[in-house]
């Protein structure tokens, strides 16, 4: 749902907007993007260099509890390029060979993430990940979630999940492509991808997904993907002081590239992800 023509201008303005929904907004746990808080739980979207495009996926959908929805504000307007793109799990299953959906139907995807304890390191850490410094409180959060996890003895944290790359809507019960397979997959990084593989060690990567049972899925498969995931998708241009809300379960987005400034601002809905609200901030 896009609301155009509200008069909203700034953080506060989107902020009493979203005071009408009924869930309130969540903090960014378990994300491995790089955003900031600009008030309260609303957030910068992701930091990505403007050149390159951002692939289609559902919100934390590597996670026990993704967030339901999504809105998004239009702070500053990109001068060209930079739209959103949006993606109805049912309409890329419908558009998926069934070469290509038997490759993934009743099949996991394991997602595989190294964070670093802290100072130097690849990504973010695992403090910045779970918005907390107590290791008790993530691992308590991890094992509910049925992570499986192991801290390093470098002070680092290595997690994986196993989630289904096709799963019904938890509402409608209608099935429906939902996974971050294109973004997680080491493949989105090209020739980049490769020179940290041989740098890290695939077990090193700060993100990477297999199957659930470890075998790695081809290139050439997640290519296949990625590109009908373009190609299904559809996109509008913002405009300063757009509202967009999203069904995450059931519409994944992206980014294009951008010329030109451009400042969009993100809340996730749902509560509290992790049993440390207040003291790890």
């Amino acid at each position: 749902m896009l609301l155009r023509g509200l008069g909203l201008r700034s953080a506060r303005d989107f902020e009493v907007a979203l005071a009408g929904f009924e869930e309130r907004p969540r903090r960014y746990i378990e994300g491995q993007s790089q955003r900031d808080p600009v008030r309260g739980d609303i957030y910068t979207s992701t930091a990505y260099p403007a050149a390159e495009r951002i692939p289609l996926h559902h919100e934390l959908s590597y996670t026990a509890d993704p967030p339901p929805f999504l809105a998004f504000f239009c702070e500053v307007a990109p001068q060209e390029g930079g739209a959103t793109p949006l993606l109805d799990g049912r309409r890329m299953l419908q558009a998926m060979p069934d070469t290509l959906r038997r490759a993934f139907d009743g099949r996991g995807i394991r997602y595989i993430k190294t964070m670093h304890g802290g100072g130097l390191g690849f990504g973010k850490s695992w403090q910045e990940h779970f918005e907390t410094d107590d290791r008790d409180a993530v691992s308590r959060h991890l094992a509910a979630s049925g992570a499986a996890f192991t801290w390093l003895e470098d002070g680092g944290l290595r997690t994986a999940q196993v989630r289904p790359a096709i799963a019904p809507h938890p509402a409608t019960g209608e099935p429906r492509w939902f996974n971050q397979l294109t973004l997680w997959h080491i493949s989105r990084l090209g020739a980049r991808g490769q020179r940290l593989t041989r740098l890290l060690g695939e077990d090193r990567l700060p993100t990477h997904a297999t199957f659930e049972d470890g075998t790695p899925i081809p290139d050439a498969l997640v290519d296949a993907v990625r590109a009908l995931e373009w190609q299904t998708s559809s996109r509008f241009p913002w405009e300063e002081g757009d509202l967009l809300m999203l069904d995450n379960l059931l519409v994944a987005h992206g980014r294009e590239p951008f010329d030109g400034p451009r400042r969009v601002l993100v809340a996730m809905g749902g509560g509290p992800a992790l049993d440390d609200p207040a003291g790890g901030k």
